[in-house]
């Protein structure tokens, strides 16, 4: 049988097995969505966490659309003086990649973004390396806003946007992937190039989840 993520996920996967003529594994009783999950013991202790409203975060891979939050950045602090920008990456595999394959052009891009990320403290960019999710989701916690541009490769299941959403975070996300279906369409959409605006419009009006869905 196959295991899937999201309908989204298996729905991709049936397609391309149509498209292949491969009509045995096409079978509807052979495909199971599982979903995907939220350790237990990550929400505890968080009676004591203060959210800070004008606080931003992203935890997921850094391809997904990084490069498009950082270059919003400084219109965001040039409106909002006091907001933060949480990273919490794990550079250090891709950037493993680099020494192994030298000329790599994703090596090369994940060092550079590593580099501005390190530049950017100063507009109120924080970078915490990788941290337990423990962690990850007691800093989601403090947060107001999870953004998430999203990059090329639309996301199966986007497990740190979940978890962003468990916490009480506002989660800014373009309509792609299984995040409709994930998140429920639970989140505020992200069209075009206004991602500084869109950003601003939500730390100035700090709000908990589901006060908005999207639309088809």
């Amino acid at each position: 049988g196959h295991l899937h993520v999201s309908t989204w996920a298996k729905n991709g996967l049936l397609g391309e097995l149509v498209s292949q003529g491969d009509g045995a594994s096409t079978d509807p009783t052979k495909h199971f969505v599982l979903g995907n999950g939220v350790p237990e013991d990550c929400a505890l202790h968080w009676e004591h966490i203060e959210r800070k409203p004008h606080r931003v975060i992203y935890c997921s891979d850094p391809t997904r659309g990084l490069e498009k939050l950082l270059n919003a950045w400084p219109d965001v602090r040039k409106s909002i003086p006091d907001a933060e920008l949480l990273l919490n990456l794990g550079f250090g595999v891709m950037l493993a990649m680099r020494a192994d394959m030298p000329g790599s052009p994703v090596a090369q891009r994940i060092s550079a973004l590593k580099d501005r990320c390190a530049a950017l403290t100063k507009d109120g960019v924080g970078y915490t390396g990788w941290a337990p999710q423990a962690e990850v989701m007691a800093a989601m916690k403090m947060s107001s806003v999870y953004c998430y541009p999203g990059g090329p490769m639309p996301e199966g299941f986007g497990v740190a946007l979940a978890q962003a959403q468990a916490c009480g975070c506002t989660v800014l996300a373009p309509k792609a992937g299984a995040l409709p279906e994930v998140l429920d369409n639970n989140y505020a959409l992200l069209e075009g190039d206004n991602l500084a605006e869109r950003i601003i419009e939500h730390l100035q009006n700090p709000r908990e989840l589901a006060a908005r869905k999207v639309t088809s």
